[in-house]
């Protein structure tokens, strides 16, 4: 920013502090307070709300060392958008000619703050935050600026506010993706109505309505759209797979090669490469169609031709579409309520995979993955 633009803003800023306090801005401009370390009120009730009497007879709001209170009623919050400046250094330009803290008290008589009155809002947004008489000469500082260095500020940004109700995501889920993009706003319409119901100044931009599984959410265009391309692509349908699940046992056999009709040929020739098993033979099977959620359990129940009970129970980890492979973190067979074997594993689509065998006539626990169109 040239110096003609700094002089411009400072001139015109000036006036604007001197009439926000009177003799408050004047001694503010004197001795203006570190960034950041306005000083904390004491206890934030209706009591100590009230101007209090400083120790040589001035109340608070004649006090330079203690930031003015302004009723909720009188708080306005206007939002700038500049072409010319990085949004960050103007504002931070501005505070240093015109830098004026307060705190605002809602009608419950209760304190929030303390709050500036001018700060940025994004990359190339500032927000304005002051009294509502003051604001238009705030505004006006701000676009003469802007006009003697570059471009003019362009038009009074507005908060737009959506609701997207996921189809496929958990609510929890696209909440945490959305935490990047969290930030608090301007509550403009308790400000507009005087914060009627004591409400906070500045709210969170995205909240959840837990009993309609939606989420809310609130800020400008350009980052509503950021979020909402975020949602559509994490809120798709979960890929959908067929596991089967075959239990295959050697049985003693005369003669023969020791092949099954039940047990297809490739799968018993991956078997002998495994273990120097003769006859083999199906004993038992289950099917279940899933939806693949990282992190939630699948459970396979069922019976083999003894009677005997078996369960097995996994754990996928997520399933790679490109390439057609399930992983599972967690997989662990029982029978008759004893644990046999407890592994991890990846799944080919198509293919099948043996998880483990137990015995001395081993009982082979073998899975297949299909993939399924939506």
């Amino acid at each position: 920013m040239n110096t003609a633009t700094i002089g411009t803003v400072r001139a015109l800023l000036l006036g604007v502090a001197l009439a926000a306090s009177g003799p408050v801005a004047a001694a503010m401009q004197a001795a203006p307070s570190p960034a950041g370390q306005a000083s904390e009120p004491q206890d934030a009730t209706a009591e100590n709300a009230r101007p209090q009497p400083a120790r040589d007879g001035r109340t608070r709001e004649q006090d330079s060392h203690e930031p003015p209170v302004i009723d909720a009623a009188e708080v306005e919050v206007r939002l700038m958008r500049v072409d010319n400046e990085r949004a960050q250094d103007l504002a931070e330009m501005l505070l240093r000619q015109s830098r004026r803290v307060f705190y605002v008290r809602s009608t419950d008589g209760s304190l929030s703050g303390p709050f500036t009155n001018v700060d940025s809002f994004g990359g190339d947004v500032i927000m304005l935050h002051d009294r509502r008489e003051l604001l238009p000469q705030l505004q006006a500082a701000l676009a003469q600026a802007t006009a003697v260095s570059a471009r003019p500020a362009r038009a009074e940004v507005a908060l737009a506010a959506l609701e997207y109700r996921p189809r496929y995501a958990a609510v929890a889920t696209l909440l945490t993706a959305l935490e990047p993009f969290a930030r608090r706003i301007p509550n403009v319409l308790a400000v507009a109505e005087g914060a009627a119901n004591g409400g906070p100044t500045f709210v969170s931009n995205v909240t959840v309505l837990n009993q309609a599984g939606v989420l809310v959410l609130r800020d400008t265009p350009e980052h509503l759209s950021e979020m909402t391309a975020l949602l559509s692509r994490l809120d798709t349908p979960a890929p959908q797979v067929m596991i089967t699940c075959l239990l295959i046992q050697e049985r003693s056999s005369e003669g023969g090669d020791g092949g099954s009709p039940s047990v297809p040929e490739d799968l018993v020739r991956d078997l002998r490469e495994l273990l120097p098993v003769t006859a083999l033979e199906r004993v038992g099977q289950a099917a279940l169609r899933i939806a693949v959620v990282p992190g939630s359990d699948v459970v396979v129940t069922g019976t083999i031709d003894t009677g005997a009970e078996f369960k097995l129970k996994l754990l996928p980890a997520g399933y790679d579409r490109e390439h057609g492979t399930l992983s599972m973190t967690h997989c662990a067979f029982s029978l008759d309520g004893s644990s046999l074997f407890d592994t991890s594993a990846v799944l080919s689509a198509g293919e099948y995979t043996v998880l483990g065998a137990s015995g001395l006539e081993p009982l082979f626990v073998v899975l297949r993955v299909v993939p399924l169109e939506h």
